[in-house]
């Protein structure tokens, strides 16, 4: 396998003179995935005014009582909210993200040539039912791993990372691209982990920028692990 930074170059590489366009197609995915996030935040921000709530029957039965009472069916309503709203800024985010993963590779291969380019063929609707498919797929296999302990959880996250670029890359159902996403990914796991890892400080310069500068790392962390899985399939292909 390349060096991480090798990998990031070839992106780099691939990015130069699409910047700009990927820019532009970023923007969706990273308004509904701030959204995600919003309500993610919100929704366990209730959490903690309930242990406050709990708190306060500690210090005080009547008080907590009164506060409980009155504010039961409030509760109820912001968690329905809350949820459904994480369901469906989650999806659309998800959705506009593998449109992204699927437009990294399709530059990569050479598929297209700039990303405002023939784009509208790499949306995930144009394969509805795979791309749905893996999402429920992986979210009810990930679900049962985690349940598990978090660990292994984690671990199955990054067996079934490259998923999505097989269902792209090759005609395969949703099963067999899981399955060869296991096996790609049989002994590479912790190296796109730390992959991951080194993108951190951009992670955290997008919570600061509140999501600005995600226009720019999106496409860059993105093509890097389009060209991640790139040189997985080159090195599948050697042996």
């Amino acid at each position: 396998m390349k060096a991480n930074y090798l990998l990031k170059n070839r992106a780099k590489e691939i990015l130069r003179g699409n910047r700009v366009g990927f820019a532009w197609l970023s923007i969706p995915a990273a308004f509904f995935s701030g959204l995600h996030l919003f309500f993610w935040f919100s929704y366990h921000l209730q959490d903690i005014k309930m242990m406050t709530m709990l708190l306060d029957f500690v210090n005080d039965f009547n008080h907590f009582f009164s506060i409980a009472i009155s504010n039961l069916f409030c509760f109820t309503k912001i968690y329905r909210i809350e949820i459904l709203g994480r369901l469906f800024f989650g999806l659309v985010a998800l959705v506009f993200t593998v449109w992204m993963m699927w437009l990294s590779f399709g530059l990569l291969k050479g598929q297209v040539k700039a990303a405002k380019g023939s784009i509208i063929q790499f949306f995930p609707f144009k394969k509805p039912l795979l791309f749905l498919g893996a999402m429920i797929t992986q979210g009810i296999y990930l679900f049962f791993w985690t349940l598990f302990l978090i660990v292994p959880g984690f671990v199955k996250y990054y067996s079934y990372a490259m998923t999505y670029f097989i269902l792209w890359d090759k005609k395969v159902t949703v099963d067999e691209a899981i399955t060869r996403s296991r096996k790609l990914m049989h002994g590479h796991k912790f190296k796109l982990f730390l992959l991951d890892m080194s993108f951190f400080p951009w992670h955290l310069l997008n919570i600061c920028t509140l999501g600005v500068t995600s226009l720019w790392t999106m496409p860059y962390i993105l093509t890097t692990k389009a060209a991640f899985y790139e040189n997985l399939i080159e090195k599948k292909d050697a042996k």
